[in-house]
Protein backbone atom coordinates (compact mmCIF):
# COMPACT_ATOMS: atom_id res chain seq x y z
CA UNK A 1 0.00 0.00 0.00
CA UNK A 2 2.86 2.47 0.91
CA UNK A 3 4.84 1.63 -1.69
CA UNK A 4 2.52 2.42 -4.25
CA UNK A 5 1.64 5.48 -2.46
CA UNK A 6 5.25 6.62 -3.05
CA UNK A 7 5.08 5.70 -6.80
CA UNK A 8 1.57 7.63 -7.35
CA UNK A 9 3.52 10.40 -5.43
CA UNK A 10 6.64 10.01 -7.76
CA UNK A 11 4.92 10.06 -10.67
CA UNK A 12 2.59 13.51 -9.48
CA UNK A 13 6.12 14.93 -8.96
CA UNK A 14 7.56 13.44 -12.41
CA UNK A 15 4.76 15.28 -14.25
CA UNK A 16 4.86 18.59 -12.07
CA UNK A 17 8.33 19.31 -12.24
CA UNK A 18 9.37 22.23 -14.91
CA UNK A 19 12.01 21.23 -17.54
CA UNK A 20 15.09 23.45 -15.72
CA UNK A 21 14.53 21.35 -12.34
CA UNK A 22 12.38 23.69 -10.71
CA UNK A 23 9.06 23.58 -9.04
CA UNK A 24 6.49 26.65 -9.16
CA UNK A 25 5.18 27.93 -6.06
CA UNK A 26 1.93 28.68 -5.64
CA UNK A 27 0.17 31.96 -3.38
CA UNK A 28 -3.08 32.87 -2.47
CA UNK A 29 -4.76 35.81 -0.05
CA UNK A 30 -8.02 33.26 0.73
CA UNK A 31 -7.54 30.77 2.87
CA UNK A 32 -9.39 28.52 0.55
CA UNK A 33 -5.99 28.61 -1.23
CA UNK A 34 -8.08 30.32 -4.47
CA UNK A 35 -6.87 33.02 -7.17
CA UNK A 36 -3.42 31.69 -6.67
CA UNK A 37 -0.48 33.21 -7.77
CA UNK A 38 2.42 30.92 -9.39
CA UNK A 39 6.36 31.96 -8.16
CA UNK A 40 9.24 30.86 -9.23
CA UNK A 41 11.51 30.16 -5.83
CA UNK A 42 14.88 27.33 -5.25
CA UNK A 43 12.85 27.15 -1.88
CA UNK A 44 10.55 24.87 -2.76
CA UNK A 45 12.64 22.93 -4.99
CA UNK A 46 14.88 22.44 -2.20
CA UNK A 47 12.78 20.99 0.09
CA UNK A 48 11.18 18.61 -2.07
CA UNK A 49 14.71 17.53 -3.49
CA UNK A 50 15.21 16.98 0.55
CA UNK A 51 12.52 14.91 0.81
CA UNK A 52 13.25 12.90 -2.22
CA UNK A 53 16.35 12.25 -1.02
CA UNK A 54 15.01 9.67 1.78
CA UNK A 55 12.94 7.27 -0.76
CA UNK A 56 14.38 4.26 -1.99
CA UNK A 57 16.17 5.23 -5.61
CA UNK A 58 14.57 4.03 -8.95
CA UNK A 59 15.14 5.29 -12.23
CA UNK A 60 12.44 8.22 -12.55
CA UNK A 61 12.98 9.25 -9.36
CA UNK A 62 17.17 9.42 -10.28
CA UNK A 63 16.26 11.76 -12.69
CA UNK A 64 13.96 13.90 -10.74
CA UNK A 65 16.25 14.14 -8.46
CA UNK A 66 19.36 14.73 -10.71
CA UNK A 67 17.06 18.05 -12.24
CA UNK A 68 16.38 19.53 -8.85
CA UNK A 69 19.93 19.59 -7.69
CA UNK A 70 21.10 20.81 -11.50
CA UNK A 71 18.41 23.62 -11.17
CA UNK A 72 19.80 24.46 -7.30
CA UNK A 73 23.32 24.90 -8.63
CA UNK A 74 22.17 27.29 -11.03
CA UNK A 75 20.97 28.85 -8.15
CA UNK A 76 23.50 29.90 -5.99
CA UNK A 77 25.91 33.01 -5.69
CA UNK A 78 29.60 32.88 -5.97
CA UNK A 79 29.57 32.87 -2.36
CA UNK A 80 26.87 29.55 -2.35
CA UNK A 81 23.99 31.79 -0.82
CA UNK A 82 20.77 31.44 -2.07
CA UNK A 83 17.88 33.89 -2.67
CA UNK A 84 14.09 33.05 -2.30
CA UNK A 85 13.38 34.03 -5.90
CA UNK A 86 15.06 32.30 -8.91
CA UNK A 87 17.31 34.69 -10.09
CA UNK A 88 16.21 36.54 -13.71
CA UNK A 89 12.30 35.64 -12.77
CA UNK A 90 9.85 38.01 -12.77
CA UNK A 91 9.51 38.14 -8.42
CA UNK A 92 13.38 38.62 -8.58
CA UNK A 93 13.33 41.93 -10.25
CA UNK A 94 9.45 43.37 -9.23
CA UNK A 95 10.30 42.18 -5.57
CA UNK A 96 13.99 42.04 -5.41
CA UNK A 97 15.19 40.60 -1.94
CA UNK A 98 18.89 39.84 -0.23
CA UNK A 99 19.86 36.38 -0.71
CA UNK A 100 18.77 34.68 3.12
CA UNK A 101 20.01 31.89 5.11
CA UNK A 102 16.31 30.07 5.58
CA UNK A 103 16.83 29.06 1.50
CA UNK A 104 20.67 29.16 1.41
CA UNK A 105 20.83 26.15 4.28
CA UNK A 106 17.86 24.22 2.99
CA UNK A 107 19.36 24.37 -0.86
CA UNK A 108 22.89 23.08 1.15
CA UNK A 109 21.32 20.30 2.90
CA UNK A 110 19.16 19.30 -0.16
CA UNK A 111 21.95 19.31 -2.49
CA UNK A 112 24.18 17.16 0.34
CA UNK A 113 21.62 14.62 0.53
CA UNK A 114 21.73 14.29 -3.22
CA UNK A 115 25.22 14.26 -3.46
CA UNK A 116 27.49 14.74 -0.51
CA UNK A 117 30.63 15.32 -2.92
CA UNK A 118 29.24 18.52 -4.29
CA UNK A 119 29.72 20.70 -0.95
CA UNK A 120 33.38 20.76 -0.85
CA UNK A 121 35.86 22.11 1.63
CA UNK A 122 35.04 25.44 0.13
CA UNK A 123 31.35 24.94 0.12
CA UNK A 124 31.55 24.99 3.77
CA UNK A 125 34.02 27.48 4.76
CA UNK A 126 32.08 29.96 2.83
CA UNK A 127 28.68 28.90 4.92
CA UNK A 128 30.56 29.12 7.38
CA UNK A 129 31.89 32.90 5.86
CA UNK A 130 27.89 33.45 5.71
CA UNK A 131 27.19 32.74 9.66
CA UNK A 132 30.03 34.64 10.71
CA UNK A 133 29.18 37.41 9.05
CA UNK A 134 25.53 37.23 10.00
CA UNK A 135 25.14 36.09 13.80
CA UNK A 136 23.80 37.73 16.19
CA UNK A 137 25.71 37.19 18.75
CA UNK A 138 28.87 35.44 18.41
CA UNK A 139 27.95 31.31 17.43
CA UNK A 140 24.16 32.40 16.95
CA UNK A 141 21.61 32.78 16.42
CA UNK A 142 21.86 34.20 13.17
CA UNK A 143 20.14 37.31 11.09
CA UNK A 144 18.00 35.99 7.96
CA UNK A 145 19.03 38.47 5.13
CA UNK A 146 22.50 38.36 3.85
CA UNK A 147 23.08 42.15 3.88
CA UNK A 148 25.91 44.60 5.33
CA UNK A 149 25.77 45.31 9.12
CA UNK A 150 25.12 49.13 7.94
CA UNK A 151 21.71 47.85 6.57
CA UNK A 152 17.68 48.86 8.08
CA UNK A 153 16.59 47.04 11.04
CA UNK A 154 13.92 45.37 8.77
CA UNK A 155 16.55 43.13 7.42
CA UNK A 156 18.24 42.00 10.44
CA UNK A 157 16.13 39.94 11.67
CA UNK A 158 16.10 36.75 13.70
CA UNK A 159 13.94 33.92 13.04
CA UNK A 160 13.63 30.79 14.68
CA UNK A 161 12.68 28.86 11.85
CA UNK A 162 15.83 30.14 9.86
CA UNK A 163 17.92 29.06 12.71
CA UNK A 164 16.06 25.71 12.71
CA UNK A 165 17.54 25.18 8.74
CA UNK A 166 20.86 26.36 9.73
CA UNK A 167 21.12 23.63 12.73
CA UNK A 168 19.50 20.83 10.03
CA UNK A 169 22.50 21.35 7.54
Amino acid sequence: MIHQSIKKGIEFINKSQLPNGSFDSYSSKSTKFRNTTVHSSPFFTAIILSCLNSLDSNRDLELIKKKAAKFLLTQKSNNWSFNYWTRGSRDSIEKPYPDDLDVTFCALAAIYGYDQTIISGKVLADAVGLLTLLEAEVGGPYRTWVVSNDSAPAWKDVDCAVNSNIAYF
